[in-house]
């Protein structure tokens, strides 16, 4: 016990370089005929709830319905959006500290998140729960892509912890006050967008020079303006794929060009920030209001990305994609512009290779986008 404390005393006096919030799940990925029937059915059941493609919050007994049409239980791998980058970006052999804020559930099917947590040498504000880890259940089809169904399980306790807990919420706020870097990802609970946003302002007053990133995904780019500005307003980079570009823009993909909808989604969000557009070829286009109208610069990946279609588990690649950005901002060693093309490079490993593999791969890929280490003046 005394080794362990002081060995978090340790961690403490170390700098914080990118902190995230968000939820710890495990995550479970199938692919067989059975699980796509079992989506379809529930899709078909409520498409205003779930579509292809998309996410939903869910009950315990559907995930456990869900997870009994597996031939065989895969091993699950430890995630959720915010905690998927982070654990990247810690991994990148650029010497980035990394923190993170959430709720530690109970393990499950052998896996426990706090070892693998542990292990990262993250600076940590977690709750324990007796609760089991909230579970993640995918279907991944080369038509549909990835279509998930989350339900809590421990994470159900991290907003009521942040709006009624006055000392975990300063506990929290303190680390992610200490971090230049401040990543946020969308969190399916009825009160997330006000209480994220509320913890936002705190940060923001201890630490008024911080960047804030938010991945908002498909289910906050599909909420109103309204409830939306109370993430959004402390947000300096968001980043977003077309589809989730179109929600915030209020419309269909179909029916405007990108720069079309990158303005309208600038407009009506009232969005100070800057828009991160990540696109189906790796490229990606940064979107900015400025006094003379909208401000565009593109950057193109060093490498194409795989042409083939076949059915791939893509779980984390946009996590994975942010990772690269949230090193550039962070680490002296990486221009933005190569940390874009970083996060697409990284992106293209994850879509060819598990996750295990592909975090194998991630240091020396890093490598040749990174200068030399700069001094201090």
């Amino acid at each position: 016990m005394k080794r362990e404390q002081a060995r978090r005393r340790r961690r403490s006096a170390r700098p914080v370089d990118v902190a995230g919030i968000g939820a710890i799940n495990l995550d479970y990925v199938g692919q067989t005929p059975e699980l796509e029937l079992f989506f379809r059915q529930k899709i078909e059941e409520d498409r205003e709830r779930l579509t292809w493609g998309g996410q939903t919050t869910a009950s315990r007994d559907e995930i456990n319905e869900a997870l009994a049409l597996f031939q065989r239980r895969p091993t699950p791998t430890v995630g959720g959006s915010a905690l998927n980058a982070l654990r990247v970006v810690a991994r990148l052999g650029l010497d980035l500290r990394t923190g993170f804020v959430g709720v530690l559930g109970a393990a499950r099917d052998g896996v426990d998140p706090f070892e693998e947590l542990n292990d990262l040498e993250m600076e940590l504000c977690l709750a324990r729960s007796s609760e089991p880890c909230g579970v993640c259940v995918s279907f991944v089809g080369s038509e549909h892509g990835r279509t998930m169904l989350t339900w809590h399980g421990a994470n159900e306790q991290l907003m009521p912890l942040l709006s009624a807990d006055a000392r975990w919420r300063e506990r929290a706020v303190s680390l992610l006050a200490r971090a230049p870097i401040v990543h946020v990802t969308a969190i399916l609970h009825e009160e997330g967008l006000a209480i994220i946003g509320s913890v936002l302002a705190d940060v923001l007053e201890k630490n008024p020079s911080a960047c804030v990133c938010v991945d908002p995904g498909l289910n906050w780019a599909r909420e109103t303006p309204e409830r939306l500005s109370a993430v959004l307003r402390h947000a300096h980079l968001v980043f977003v794929n077309r589809f989730e570009l179109a929600s915030l823009a209020g419309m269909r993909v179909a029916d405007a060009s990108a720069e079309q909808l990158a303005c309208e989604a600038l407009e009506r969000q009232q969005l100070d920030g800057s828009l991160l557009v990540k696109g189906d070829g790796g490229e990606t286009t940064i979107y900015r209001r400025s006094r003379v109208g909208l401000e565009i610069a593109s950057v193109a990946p060093r490498m194409r990305r795989p042409t083939s279609v076949a059915s791939r588990d893509d779980t984390g690649a946009g996590d994975v994609f942010a990772a690269g950005v949230l090193a550039a901002l962070a680490s002296p060693r990486i221009r933005l512009d190569d940390g874009l093309r970083l996060g697409a490079a990284l992106a293209q490993i994850r879509l060819r290779s598990s996750p295990t593999a592909a975090e194998a791969e991630y240091a020396a890929t890093t490598l040749r986008y990174a200068g030399a280490p700069q001094e201090s003046p």
